[in-house]
């Protein structure tokens, strides 16, 4: 099979403009026709007017409302082509599609009896013909018309302006979005809703109109996501000075959707799990997610809507900025310290294999096939980090002055990151020309950190050097701009310090020190990179107790236990734990200063899935579970005590309600039993059938029965089965009890997930059923997902091949925990490249599955 390849250096600028578009849709469920007028301006001479297209009825079609004959159009399969049309015209095109049929969940689909779309990345050329590239900007008026008793609300972008009644119980709405804007921000629902109605009085004093629409029966679940929107409206008029622009918005909340949510104008559309959540039903986990995942959409009506993307290569400029915005939201909200810890993990777990592995890319990435594969923790999370460099840089103060430039410089654009990197640059008069660098090189660089004290002298030198290995690409690195704050510790005083590092080799020498010091470098993550420094174990203790820099404290306690764990299985032996381990996790449980959520942190074990990323190549995967047990049962046991009266302290006996106060105090309890489970199985299991049966929230329900659900007791299936028999009606719930049993540790865990596959409620054609069963088995479940046998390979690549001729873009995210191959010992490898290489083998594989698999094996 023959795949076009899209490159970055083939951009060229449209030859066609449309300068407005009028929509009609007439909504039925197996028929819906789509009139679509535009009107359209040449931009060059001699050029064909293309017009993107897929899988459409073409009804109709119109120059200046005269009919097309049909030796004055041409059809393929992916386009509508008018040889020589005029230099100013009216294009009328009427489509029909069958939205029922849609389960690929592009374009415009049914989700529980409602009609959404889905345009992000090509949807919209899956219901009209049009220019479906995002520096095609158009004012957009829809008109909608369906039945009045099934879809009693029809909503699009922009303001209403007339609804009314039709003929044969049908009804209408028009809408208009007064900003230009890209098709990939388009948005329909059409559908019999409940509403949470409310309003926001912005900086300027205009009263705005906020609704949140659920399914039937959920409105209750939605007022901490309107809390969490007014949250998100006041925080960017403050942080960034950004007021909301329309007088309505609007978030929708289905059931099945392809991506957490999407940042239409006026009108995003929400996977139902971003947006309902109540104590009985959700966890603190989920309260928070909402919050960030709102604020996000949210946040992009300004990076993203009155200023996109020129082209799909400059995805991060809006993804990855917007993912800063959504991080600094929650920790302004919450707990800094936790946001950024959490924050850097999810980096680690997803983007720095991403970087090792044959799919890795720039965070602005040069050519693809399927443009949904570039939906990346690379352009996203790496995207992020990048504008958190420059933050660090500039300095909050020059951050938001190259922010206030890029508003105002391009508002109403579609922009590159080359375009965002000058605003920064201008507005603070500086050349960040090699910063750049971050877009266009491929990889996660290591800076190696080597230290020398002269007593004498009183001096302390820093040697850094950097360096970035070779990849697919086989360019040769230049070196990056990275920060990297320091600070020197000793027992009485600190000296704080911000490097920026742009050479491959450079020190600093530090005058005046009277005594050696520890270094607690790359403070707060300061830039995505992996650190090398040979710190002593008598240094990361020191850090543990105590760097005031709470992420780097947390990564001292975790580099202990890694050292642990890592030196035993270079030994082929059982851990040794010395006893100063046990002391230091004892004091901090003890440590009436620090933030009970941040204890739970420094007390947690490194998962199996962080030891892993301790190799490079022929990961270890059998010795990594031992020694992950061994530890977790030596820490239990001698600190049985402490964990019980943790636990203890920690009960709360008031409502549930989430703030960070009770968030935290949840999470340190969780933690602590946890370890008791695992300290003690007959007293362990009692206690979290206890906590299951008293607890008033989800969060410790959950915390209870996912603990035990990796305990081989009888309990356990008792337990499983009152969830899901007081669960059973609530699909998002659901989703949580899938979760747990294909997440166990227990061996049977690859046979209960191809058992629940068979479950009444799982669907290959519901996304979140897709990733809570198969995704979460082969995602998360480290030791199960790579058997020495390779069950659980060939397990996922079947799974992939039936997702595919479903949901493509579903189908491609399954395809990543095989493509980290390469890293795994030989047996494994052979084993992975086996399924991947079954996958590739099989005929009519979409371009998204095609080109992830052909990459990998390359």
């Amino acid at each position: 099979m023959q795949q076009k390849i899209i490159n970055r250096s083939d951009y060229t600028p449209p030859h066609f403009s449309i300068d407005k578009i009028d929509l009609v849709f007439n909504l039925d469920v197996n028929h819906t026709q789509v009139t679509n007028c535009m009107q359209v301006t040449r931009l060059e001479q001699n050029k064909p007017l293309l017009l993107d297209g897929e899988n459409l009825k073409l009804l109709s079609i119109k120059l200046n409302n005269q009919n097309l004959a049909k030796d004055e159009y041409q059809l393929t399969k992916h386009h509508l082509i008018i040889p020589n049309p005029p230099a100013s015209f009216c294009l009328s095109i009427t489509t029909e599609i069958s939205p029922i049929n849609n389960t690929a969940l592009e374009g415009l689909f049914i989700s529980n009896n409602i009609f959404c779309t889905q345009c992000e990345a090509h949807g919209f050329r899956h219901m009209t013909y049009y220019l479906d590239r995002p520096d095609v900007m158009s004012t957009f008026t829809t008109k909608i018309i369906a039945n009045k008793k099934d879809y009693p609300q029809l909503l699009s972008n922009g303001n209403l302006l007339e609804s009314g009644h039709l003929d044969d119980d049908k009804h209408f709405a028009l809408w208009h979005d007064p900003f230009k804007k890209p098709c990939y921000l388009f948005a329909l629902v059409a559908g019999d809703l409940d509403v949470l109605d409310d309003n926001f009085t912005t900086m300027n004093k205009r009263k705005i109109n906020l609704k949140i629409f659920v399914e039937k029966g959920f409105k209750d679940r939605a007022y901490h996501a309107m809390d969490s929107l007014k949250q998100a409206v006041r925080w960017d008029e403050e942080k960034f000075g950004r007021e909301y622009d329309l007088d309505i918005f609007m978030i929708v909340a289905v059931s099945d959707f392809n991506m957490g949510a999407m940042e239409n104008k006026g009108l995003n559309i929400f996977n139902s799990k971003y947006i309902l959540a109540d104590a009985n039903s959700a966890t603190d986990i989920d309260f928070e997610g909402i919050q960030i995942v709102v604020g996000h959409e949210y946040f992009h009506n300004w990076t993203g809507n009155r200023i996109t993307c020129r082209d799909w290569f400059q995805l991060s400029l809006k993804e990855g900025l917007t993912v800063f915005r959504d991080q600094e939201f929650d920790a302004d909200l919450n707990s800094r310290a936790i946001t950024r810890i959490n924050d850097v993990k999810r980096l680690r777990l997803s983007q720095f294999p991403e970087d090792a592995s044959p799919l890795a890319h720039p965070v602005r990435p040069e050519s693809y096939i399927a443009v949904d594969n570039f939906y990346t923790a690379t352009v996203y999370e790496k995207g992020a980090e990048v504008i958190r460099m420059l933050q660090t840089i500039l300095t909050p103060a020059g951050f938001r002055q190259g922010m206030d430039l890029y508003f105002d410089r391009h508002d109403g654009q579609a922009v590159t990151c080359d375009d965002f990197i000058q605003a920064m640059s201008d507005a603070n008069n500086v050349d960040l020309t090699q910063f750049k660098l971050w877009y266009s090189q491929v990889g996660t660089p290591t800076v190696k950190v080597k230290t020398y004290y002269d007593q004498k002298h009183r001096q302390f030198q820093i040697e850094l050097s950097q360096s970035c290995p070779v990849t697919l690409d086989k360019k040769t690195k230049e070196p990056f701009t990275i920060p990297i704050k320091m600070a020197l510790l000793t027992k009485n005083s600190q000296q704080a310090n911000l490097f920026l590092l742009n050479k491959k080799q450079d020190s600093i020498i530090f005058e005046n020190i009277d005594s050696k010091p520890i270094l607690s470098i790359g403070r707060n993550f300061s830039a995505p990179i992996h650190l090398e420094y040979k710190r002593t174990i008598d240094d990361l203790y020191f850090l543990a107790e105590n760097d005031d820099d709470a992420f780097n404290r947390w990564e001292a306690c975790q580099d202990i236990m890694l050292d642990i764990i890592t030196s035993a299985i270079a030994k082929n032996t059982i851990p040794t734990v010395e006893p100063r381990l046990y002391k230091l996790l004892n004091n901090i449980a003890h440590d009436s200063k620090l933030d009970k959520a941040l204890i739970a942190y420094l007390l947690a074990l490194p998962s199996p899935i962080k030891i892993a990323q301790q190799f490079k190549i022929d990961i270890p995967v059998d010795k990594i579970i031992t020694a992950h047990q061994h530890l977790r049962q030596s820490i239990s046991h001698n600190l049985y005590d402490c964990f019980t009266a943790l636990y203890d302290a920690n009960h709360i006996s008031v409502d549930y309600v989430f703030n960070a106060d009770q968030a935290a105090r949840r999470s340190l309890q969780n933690q602590c039993l946890y370890y008791l489970m695992h300290a003690n199985t007959v007293n362990g299991v009692k206690l979290a059938v206890e906590q299951y049966h008293t607890a008033n929230n989800m969060t410790n329900k959950l915390a209870a029965l996912s603990i035990i659900a990796n305990i081989d007791v009888p309990e356990q299936k008792t337990l499983l089965d009152d969830f899901y028999n007081q669960w059973q009606h609530d699909s998002l719930v659901i989703d949580k009890w899938l979760m747990i049993q294909t997440g166990s540790e227990l061996s049977s865990s690859l046979d209960t997930t191809k058992r629940l596959i068979s479950h009444p409620q799982f669907s290959y054609q519901k996304p979140n059923k897709v990733r809570a069963v198969i995704g979460n088995f082969a995602n998360n479940n480290f030791g199960n997902f790579h058997t020495a046998n390779g069950d659980g390979y060939q397990f996922l690549a079947d799974q992939i091949i039936l997702v595919d001729k479903i949901n493509p873009q579903v189908a491609a995210r399954l395809v990543i925990p095989l493509t980290e191959w390469q890293a795994h010992q030989l047996t494994r490898q052979k084993l992975m490249r086996e399924a991947l290489e079954l996958v590739l083998s099989k005929e009519n594989l979409s371009d998204n599955v095609y080109e992830l698999v052909k990459k990998a094996i390359v």
